[in-house]
């Protein structure tokens, strides 16, 4: 089965969450993309807020679909691939904090046909972030959802992210899957975007290092629960070792820095 190289039909899916302004930016962002999109799918966990009727204000023109519950980015990001391939050849994924310049998704397009026409069986193609190094595509090992695009193909094989992950690793579990059946995934350096949300992170030093850690316990809770089972189920056991170590020098720096301040 051949992949459709012209002509390309993309659908884009965006899940949100509380966010009306920055999804609103983002959502004005693809409206002039260079290379028309079929569809943009908005996926609402929000329970109670005003996003519904921001969207449907500003943008009638979007698939909107509201959750019965927030099932977390995990299953918002499952039903919306799930309407994506019935209507187009390609789903990009992203997330409802990110800006877009005009040619970002004709720049990833053209990053997914160039592999294609190499005779790569590529499953997905990545932007990059404004300080990211490289000048040229380089292939991936994993990917995550912000700025992706995927082949509906690989979607078919792959199946549907797991609902059950809720926040965190279920783009990585799924490269993984995607990944086992064959297919292979790059940056494509020419299509930029940018992360606007930064409140959720915080910054901290330890033997002298600086790193960035999420605020709440909850993501880090499923951040690192998330990412053991994927690898544990799927035999990375070097990646699953490196994650449970690095679990456990985390715990020791809370139990610390919490310690610290409550004193």
């Amino acid at each position: 089965m051949m992949q459709t190289v012209d002509m390309p039909r993309v659908a884009a899916v965006i899940v949100t969450y509380r966010n009306p302004a920055m999804l609103g930016r983002l959502l004005g962002d693809l409206c002039v993309q260079t290379l028309h999109l079929r569809d943009i799918i908005v996926v609402d966990n929000s329970i109670e807020d005003d996003t519904a009727e921001s969207i449907r204000a500003g943008f009638p023109q979007i698939h909107y679909r509201k959750m019965p519950e927030n099932g977390g980015s995990a299953s918002g990001f499952c039903e919306g691939i799930r309407i994506a391939v019935t209507k187009a050849d390609y789903v990009l994924t992203l997330d409802d904090d990110v800006r877009m310049l005009p040619d970002a998704v004709a720049m990833l397009f053209a990053g997914m046909k160039g592999r294609l026409e190499q005779g790569v069986r590529v499953g997905a193609v990545r932007a990059v972030g404004p300080s990211h190094p490289a000048w040229m595509p380089e292939e991936l090992r994993d990917f995550a959802w912000r700025g992706t695009l995927l082949s509906r193909i690989a979607v078919e094989m792959t199946g549907l992210p797991l609902r059950d992950y809720f926040l965190y690793a279920d783009d990585l579990e799924y490269s993984i899957r995607m990944a086992s059946a064959g297919f292979r995934f790059f940056w494509v350096p020419a299509s930029v975007i940018q992360e606007m949300r930064k409140e959720d992170r915080s910054e901290h030093r330890m033997l002298g290092r600086r790193f960035c850690l999420y605020r709440d316990d909850f993501r880090i809770y499923y951040a690192l629960r998330n990412q053991i089972h994927a690898y544990r189920v799927h035999r990375r056991y070097a990646d699953l070792f490196r994650t449970v170590r690095y679990a456990g020098k985390l715990m020791v720096f809370l139990a610390l820095d919490k310690r610290r301040g409550s004193r």
